[in-house]
């Protein structure tokens, strides 16, 4: 897997270069390279999550739709840390001296949507409507607001430790792919459905006695119509064009998939009323 955390080192420092420059272009090239960052460290901060995931987020590119996706898993996604540890006595209860480890620093959610933008703003040239209204580009400004964002960046990258997760959750293996799920607790008592990052399965999570989860993988069933054998298909195997055909009788049969339209007429809703 792509080292995004080494892709962001890098990033940043030839957006520092850059910025040694008063050449203007050499501006526009920093702001660039500085998205680049922001865009890996969200990258590296979802490989922490990976087994959370769903499909949809895993193909997510934009920084703060993959922050948004990140703390609809974890609502402390995005919250930096500070790591330490302690012996554990006889009793099982901490004992000893606390040992520091460092700082887990990331981005905030709200931090990387707007300097994210904001620096997609430098790259484009003034709109007609901004010219008109007289908002040329403000260098001077645009300069001390970049640097800022890079200082920013910076700190969060001389971070010794990054990606701590520790959380109360259940891993069980996808019936399909064997590729391991995992959900927080607080995540499961929504009653969402959920579904695995590798394969697309979608299941619902059944409260058990004692705190565990029992997984029912979504399905798809019916009768044969010739000799009424009853038939299922999983979710995630149900494609259109599938090959369904009855075991017992043998009745040929094709899976598709159909998209309606309904017209619904505000006279008749009236007549109805009435």
């Amino acid at each position: 897997m792509t080292q995004y955390r080494y892709l962001a080192n890098q990033r940043l420092k030839k957006a520092t270069d850059l910025l040694k420059s008063d050449d203007p272009d050499d501006l526009t090239y920093a702001c660039l390279e500085l998205r680049k960052c922001i865009e890996a460290l969200s990258y590296e901060l979802l490989t922490g999550y990976l087994s959370e995931m769903s499909l949809k987020a895993l193909d997510t590119w934009q920084p703060d739709k993959v922050m948004k996706e990140l703390l609809r898993m974890d609502p402390t996604a995005d919250r930096s840390s500070r790591i330490r540890i302690r012996p554990e006595g006889r009793n099982g209860e901490p004992d000893g001296n606390w040992q520091e480890l460092g700082e887990d620093r990331r981005l905030k959610a709200p931090w990387a949507t707007k300097a994210y933008h904001q620096l997609g703003s430098y790259l484009h040239v003034p709109t007609i409507k901004q010219e008109r209204e007289g908002q040329s580009f403000d260098a001077v400004a645009a300069r001390k607001r970049t640097e800022a964002i890079r200082a920013e960046l910076a700190h969060i990258l001389e971070a010794t430790i990054w990606n701590a997760n520790f959380s109360v959750s259940v891993t069980f293996a996808c019936t399909e792919c064997e590729a391991p799920i995992k959900r927080r607790d607080a995540v499961l008592e929504k009653s969402e459905p959920i579904e695995c990052g590798n394969c697309g399965q979608l299941y619902d999570a059944e409260p058990r006695s004692g705190g565990s989860y029992f997984f029912i993988p979504h399905s798809f069933s019916w009768d044969c119509v010739v000799c009424k054998e009853p038939r299922t298909i999983i979710q995630s195997k149900a494609k259109d064009g599938v090959d369904v055909s009855c075991p017992k009788c043998g009745d040929k049969a094709t899976l598709h998939a159909e998209t309606r339209w309904t017209l619904d007429r505000a006279a008749e809703h009236s007549a109805h009323i009435r």
